[in-house]
């Protein structure tokens, strides 16, 4: 090919290569379709398609920035191909268009582990590379106040990426590693491992509360051969779970009239939570069949709909110390026992309370003092065979019946 490197200008007239100057130098020199023209001040390519210059390719220059995390201002006669290195964030700024032909090309690798900002020089927009990843930057238009730059996506392929695999991935244990979970897939849709099933918990509880529909989550047990499937340790459930039937404490085929079975030869179970009186008490609305294990009073409860009643238990009241003329207050229980004791001195109750009587209830009234004797005699509240007068061990037991307390038997 015959390159003719005389004076910058004129026609080209299929020669070849011509060598221009500048961009006014390429503008005034005429070709014809074919030519290639190289503008010396920026070692752009041009091709002629037979009415105007078009950019070809640039040569293969090359700038290696180390970033500063500072801004990089690019100016016509920067390198086109911009290689960023380091470790801190680097902004470059692209020349003014109007300077230069349409169809200029910079293109950024950032090979850094920041992210690297190319800004226009027109409108302020902002192109972002990630770290390890190349765009190219095209001018499109040279004619607007500063020109518009189009960012156009440079792919990577696999091939262009080197990773060092670490831990089980590394050297020559990669192959086992993979093995290993395959193997674990595989014994996921093996019959000969059972893997604990439980229904989703996203739809509506039918009228027993129960929820059977839905995806499942299977749980692979482990072994020496799949370790890590499920651990040994103790195993919670957080939130609402609904289990069509649940069996607790090894293999168990429960009746399909059961719901819930727990078996054991070597364990006991805690079926209700453990809670004081005072925690019992801020239980918002309970239901009628709650259970709980009271630790204040040492026995198991469950709320009859109306109050907390013992389950096979007297509930023990605190000592009470009466007044002369005072009443007797029970506690809200259906089987209660009550120490009473006068205020230093032998006094006489004037009633006792009957607004949180049910029909049935039991009220176990025990002296503590022979000095401090309390005396109940029959009042509003109160139907009794006789005053009686309760010292040290004295008992009067009565019953609750038509909003009354009814003498039932006496020991005083």
């Amino acid at each position: 090919m015959f390159v003719d490197i005389s004076t910058p200008g004129g026609s080209s007239s299929g020669s070849g290569v011509q060598k221009v100057a500048d961009a006014a130098a390429l503008a005034a020199l005429a070709g014809t379709d074919g030519d290639f023209a190289v503008q010396v001040d920026t070692n752009d390519l041009y091709q002629h398609n037979g009415a105007a210059w078009l950019f070809f390719a640039n040569w293969s220059q090359v700038s290696v920035v180390a970033s500063a995390g500072g801004t990089t201002a690019l100016t016509n006669t920067s390198n086109p191909i911009q290689i960023v290195t380091g470790t801190l964030a680097q902004t470059f700024t692209l020349p003014n268009g109007t300077t230069m032909p349409k169809g200029k090309v910079f293109r950024f690798v950032n090979n850094s582990s920041q992210d690297l900002t190319v800004n226009t020089f027109s409108a302020g927009d902002t192109f972002t590379i990630a770290k390890y990843r190349s765009h190219n930057v095209y001018l499109q238009n040279n004619a607007s106040a500063d020109g518009t730059w189009y960012a156009d996506d440079y792919r990577i392929y696999a091939t262009d990426i080197i990773n060092t695999p670490s831990g089980n991935l590394g050297g020559a244990t990669v192959q086992a590693a993979l093995n290993e979970l395959q193997g674990d897939i595989d014994t996921l849709n093996s019959s000969s491992h059972a893997a604990a099933t439980i229904a989703a918990f996203g739809a509506v509880p039918n009228n027993d509360g129960l929820s059977i529909s839905g995806q499942a989550i299977n749980m692979q047990p482990a072994d020496h051969t799949h370790p890590g499937g499920v651990s040994t340790g103790t195993q919670f459930f957080a939130g609402e779970k609904d289990f069509d039937s649940a069996g607790v404490g090894g293999s168990i085929s429960s009746a399909a009239n059961t719901v819930f079975e727990v078996q054991s030869t070597t364990k006991g179970a805690i079926p209700a939570p453990s809670m004081s009186t005072a925690q019992r008490n801020t239980i918002a609305t309970p239901q009628t069949g709650h259970q709980i294990y009271n630790s204040t009073q040492k026995h198991p409860e469950f709320y009859n709909g109306t109050l907390w009643e013992p389950i096979g238990h007297n509930y023990i009241n605190s000592t009470a110390t009466i007044t002369a003329g005072g009443n007797i207050t029970p506690a809200d229980s259906r089987k209660q026992l009550l120490p009473v004791t006068g205020d230093a001195a032998a006094v006489t109750a004037a009633d006792i309370v009957a607004t949180a009587g049910l029909n049935g209830d039991e009220l176990i009234i025990i002296g503590g003092s022979d000095t401090n004797t309390v005396t109940i005699v029959s009042a509003t509240n109160t139907v009794l065979n006789g005053s009686c007068t309760l010292g040290l061990g004295d008992v009067l037991t009565l019953i609750f019946l038509s909003s009354k307390w009814y003498e039932k038997s006496r020991s005083a």
